[in-house]
This record gives C-alpha cells, structure tokens and sequence, in this order.
C-alpha cells in the first residue's frame, strides 16, 4: 500500500513541475507570426491578433477591435480558455516554447494554424 502511494505522489508532482513549466513559458505577452486557414492557405494575422498570458490563468486578448478576457488552463497539450461570459472551449498547442507558442484550432469545420511569437 505504502508503495503505491509514493507512486501516486511521484506522478503527481512530476505532472505539477510539467505544467509549471508550460504556464512558465506562456507567460508574456503574444503576437500574431501567422494564422493560417488550411482549406485555402490565407493568412489571417495581419498584426492584428495579440494574446497576453498570465500565471494566475487569467488572459486577455485582441483581434482588431474586439477585446476579451478570460481564464485559462492546460490539460497536456490543449489548451482550454473560458472567455468572460462564454462557454470554455479547448484548441490543440502543437507547440510551446521560450518564444513561439502554436495553436491548431478548427472554426466552423475549417482547420486553422496560429502560430505567436512572445514580444
């Protein structure tokens, strides 16, 4: 019995230190690099698109004039935010590192890559 605890508190806080990590690295604030729609190519990042990442879980973003807030958290390797006032929805981090963080999503059965860069 004492054995399988202490592998349950390993786990646990190796799966801690792992997510520290990961919301260590997203701290900061974000800028569009590029936002790709996979059914056409097009590029919807026009300098538009900023994301600003706390370590209380809180995120504020802008996409041209439209401001949001929220919190977020991560479960591996997605991504869940819950804007102010919406329901939370979750996106796929493809990539997450010091500088570049890359998001693949799908809007309205459309497959999408946002790719940021810390600024």
């Amino acid at each position: 019995m004492n054995r399988i605890l202490i592998l349950v508190f390993t786990t646990l806080f190796f799966v801690s230190c792992a997510n520290s990590d990961q919301y260590e690295k997203m701290n900061g604030n974000w800028v569009c690099s590029s936002w790709i729609t996979e059914s056409d190519g097009s590029d919807g990042c026009n300098d538009n698109v900023h994301f600003s990442f706390n370590m209380d879980k809180t995120y504020n973003s802008q996409f041209n004039a439209t401001k949001e807030a929220g919190t977020y958290y991560l479960v591996g390797n997605v991504l869940y935010v819950t804007p102010e006032g919406k329901k939370e929805f979750g996106v796929e981090l493809k990539r997450l590192d010091v500088d570049t963080m890359t998001i693949l999503m799908n809007r309205s059965g459309s497959a999408e890559t946002l790719t940021l860069v810390k600024k």
